[in-house]
């Protein structure tokens, strides 16, 4: 069955919880911090984020999507949804194929355990062989270059080796999907070349490659095609150049207003049955 990774009218609403004697601080707070995404539950009254807004996008084999947004847009939230991390609030997430992500730093690194340890136990979860870790295990301490730390326990890395290690775990996991977040802007310039040679590397092996950058030459490097976040929702998408020249020049509000549309690439519409949800 072909690769697929999709959602449908997909909302994610983040919940501000506090005592009636915050509410009006952190509201003002949450207003502030989440450029306008803050509402008001209907039924119980909570206040919430809306961190996505009725997104959805059906991403097909080929795919190389970049995603552009100022923070607080809904970037992070888009990628952790079709991760599986976040579950929509209301629609739904549907997938076929074995997915990969590099989306934050540490995530699912247990800090009292060495780097080694957490790559052969992190690469056991997924199902490697122990002979074919332990060849992955000594790629991924070449790569990350971390000498004697690579055998202390993660509490001891600096926030820069913590981005070493999660994301030559993560990119050394099988997978036909892959899930970049801006995580390699923590790393250092000699570290950030490694890794985009490596992202390109495993862009052409992904059947699908979905990317989240606030740089052009990452979108123009990597992309064949691009979408802009805002407010929760996809404003615009497009070749790659288009998108950025929009980014740059446009008023987000004008294109707020607009009716949103499914974005549907490089796959046929499927009926529900067919695909399994994740």
């Amino acid at each position: 069955m072909a690769t697929y990774l999709a959602l449908e009218s997909a909302y994610v609403h983040y919940p501000v919880v506090s005592s009636s004697r915050d509410v009006s601080i952190l509201g003002a707070v949450a207003r502030s911090a989440a450029f306008g995404m803050f509402s008001q539950a209907s039924k119980n009254g909570l206040r919430y984020v809306r961190g996505l807004n009725g997104v959805t996008m059906r991403l097909g084999e080929g795919t190389r999507l970049g995603i552009v947004g100022r923070n607080g847009s809904g970037k992070s939230t888009l990628l952790r949804t079709l991760a599986g991390i976040h579950h929509p609030t209301k629609g739904k997430r549907v997938v076929d194929g074995l997915l990969a992500s590099v989306l934050s730093i540490g995530a699912g690194l247990d800090p009292e355990k060495s780097g080694r340890q957490n790559a052969l136990n992190i690469q056991r979860l997924f199902g490697i062989p122990k002979g074919r870790a332990a060849e992955i295990c000594l790629e991924i301490e070449t790569f990350v270059e971390l000498q004697h730390f690579f055998d202390l326990p993660v509490r001891t890395y600096s926030s820069g080796m913590m981005v070493r290690l999660s994301f030559a775990i993560a990119t050394s996991l099988p997978g036909d999907i892959l899930l970049v977040d801006e995580v390699l802007s923590a790393g250092d310039m000699h570290f950030m070349l490694k890794a985009a040679q490596r992202i390109e590397e495993r862009a052409e092996h992904a059947k699908i490659f979905v990317m989240a950058t606030h740089s052009k030459e990452a979108l123009d490097q990597f992309c064949n095609h691009a979408v802009w976040m805002h407010s929760g929702r996809i404003i615009m998408d497009g070749p790659p150049a288009d998108v950025w020249e929009a980014y740059a020049t446009s008023d987000p509000d004008e294109l707020l207003r607009k009716k949103p549309t499914p974005l549907i690439l490089n796959t046929k519409m499927r009926e529900t049955g067919e695909i399994a949800q994740g």
